[in-house]
């Protein structure tokens, strides 16, 4: 009757240790789903992020572009006109530095 007792607290202590296992093995999975799930979302992130970048740099460049050719315009007009022809925001049209014609 001894051994069966025995027998029996070995068997409750090993369905016991079973299902310990089992708990740390389904702790375990999850563990691994939410890391995977934290890997594909910081991914996304990255990705989304080197986009957002990718169009700055795009921005960047047509910036620069525009500053280049206004900055070539401002070159051009200082060339020929001595001076940036502005009226009221607007390029001008150059005034002739010779007199005109009189009409009688």
């Amino acid at each position: 009757m001894r051994i069966n007792d025995l027998y029996l607290t070995l068997q409750v202590a090993q369905a016991a240790e079973c299902a310990r296992a089992a708990e740390l093995r389904a702790q375990v999975a999850k563990h691994n789903a939410l890391e995977q799930a934290a890997r594909r979302d910081t991914r996304a992130q990255c990705h989304k992020l080197l986009e957002e970048i990718k169009s700055k740099e795009r921005v960047i460049i047509q910036l620069r572009r525009e500053v280049a050719r206004t900055t070539s315009q401002y070159e051009q007009a200082l060339l020929y006109y001595g001076s940036w022809p502005l009226v009221m925001g607007r390029v001008s049209c150059p005034v002739p530095d010779v007199a005109l014609p009189v009409i009688v």
